[in-house]
């Protein structure tokens, strides 16, 4: 089993794409489409995780929010090997993006039972 993505082909179909394994590790709760890297591509970033199971079962928290970058052709993938920048800890249950000002963006992620995350960025 893995997780996929479905993109809209434009004449009535999608395209099955695989997700890349680091946004397979634990449950995404919200996903959240942006070009982060100003290449025209769009990329996404997932974030999740859940604690509210039996001590037997252990929580689902091996995921921190992750972005798999996106090549345009509806591939996308997340290096293994580079350190995730986003070291934000949780259960994250949404991401939504507000407009600070004519160039500069926040994006906010709501954390369940936790304080809101801020990152802004241009």
């Amino acid at each position: 089993m893995e997780s996929m993505i479905l993109i809209n082909n434009g004449d009535s179909g999608f395209k099955v794409k695989p997700l890349p394994m680091q946004l397979q590790v634990a449950p995404v709760f919200s996903f959240f489409v942006e070009d982060f890297n100003h290449d025209g591509k769009k990329d996404i970033l997932a974030a999740g995780n859940f604690f509210g199971v039996t001590p037997y079962e252990g929580r689902y928290d091996a995921m921190l929010p992750t972005i798999a970058w996106g090549d345009g052709k509806g591939n996308f993938h997340s290096n293994a090997q580079s350190p995730n920048p986003l070291l934000i800890p949780g259960e994250v249950r949404d991401i939504n993006k507000i407009l600070l000002d004519h160039d500069q963006h926040c994006i906010i992620l709501a954390r369940n039972n936790d304080h809101l995350v801020f990152l802004k960025y241009q």
